[in-house]
């Protein structure tokens, strides 16, 4: 359940360039939206559950939340910023590197090991994501615009992996509650930075506001963070690559972004990668299975 729960949530992540880019706001400004809106929808759930207690205002539950709370801010505008100077699928290539800052992290926080197996299909599953992006040399002859965007992208590649290990150092703490806290903590830092007197908003700002702010942050956050608490770092960071492939079908669909055939080899090594890595077990019969059919034969 928890793994379904994860991909899915990437899933919604993927088409968040999407939506970013139709609404046509300044980063600091969608990040704004997507707190408020979020904060007050949980902030009304978490009242009628009767999920607030005075143990949240404690130092050893509430520094954690708050410095998650602004590394997923931080992480918001820079990957907002990178789909901008650079494009949705650049800037999605570059932020997913973040698994790699996640597993040097577990390891300097956990003591997490990865053993020989799962390293080999991790690098699977990163070369399928490179060949999916299809970084030919004519993509990496960037200009210093994109240039500032993938740096951005990097950046909040690292702020949301330290977001990612502080959510599972904090124990006893619901998945609303702890989106509420984080998203108030967001509303609260963004809200002298936000052009409100100078927004005109239309209907069709409106409905992307909505969307950003009810699926991509309260749905999305709920999902993620009920699933990280329940699984390993190293499923986790494989998982994630779920996002830059849905991003990848957003272009598809929404940009008419043709694939070509390495990119659809780039799709099918990073589900294999991603198969073998959260089942490790299963090569052994998949072995076996392909042995016996050679033995028919």
């Amino acid at each position: 359940m928890a793994i379904l729960q994860l991909i899915l949530a990437m899933i919604i992540w993927g088409t968040l360039g999407l939506f970013v880019l139709k609404s046509g706001l300044g980063s600091i400004d969608i990040a704004f939206f997507r707190c408020f809106i979020g904060a007050l929808i949980l902030a009304v759930y978490c009242g009628c559950q009767g999920l607030f207690s005075k143990q949240y205002l404690k130092r050893e539950t509430s520094i954690p939340i708050v410095c998650g709370g602004i590394f997923i801010v931080l992480n918001w505008i820079l990957l907002f910023e990178s789909f901008k100077y650079a494009s949705i699928t650049l800037g999605n290539v570059s932020y997913y590197m973040q698994p790699v800052f996640l597993l040097f992290l577990a390891r300097f926080f956990f003591n997490e090991t990865i053993s020989i197996v799962k390293g080999f299909f991790i690098l699977v599953t990163i070369t399928g994501v490179l060949l999916t992006i299809d970084l030919s040399s004519q993509t990496i002859a960037i200009n210093y615009s994109e240039l500032y965007g993938v740096l951005c992208a990097l950046l909040a590649g690292f702020f949301y992996s330290l977001a990612t290990i502080i959510a599972k150092k904090i124990k006893n703490v619901s998945a609303p509650m702890m989106t509420f806290m984080q998203l108030l903590v967001g509303m609260i830092i963004l809200l002298p930075l936000a052009s409100l007197n100078t927004l005109h908003f239309s209907w069709n700002i409106l409905f992307y506001i909505v969307i950003l702010g009810v699926i991509h942050t309260v749905l999305a956050f709920i999902l993620y963070y009920q699933a990280v608490t329940q699984l390993p770092t190293d499923k986790i960071a494989v998982i994630s690559y779920v996002d830059p492939i849905a991003a990848i079908y957003t272009d598809v669909l929404f940009f008419n972004r043709i694939l070509n055939a390495t990119q659809i080899i780039g799709i099918i090594l990073t589900f294999l990668g991603s198969y073998f890595v959260i089942n490790p077990g299963s090569i052994g019969k998949c072995y076996r299975k392909f042995a016996q059919l050679g033995a028919k034969k």
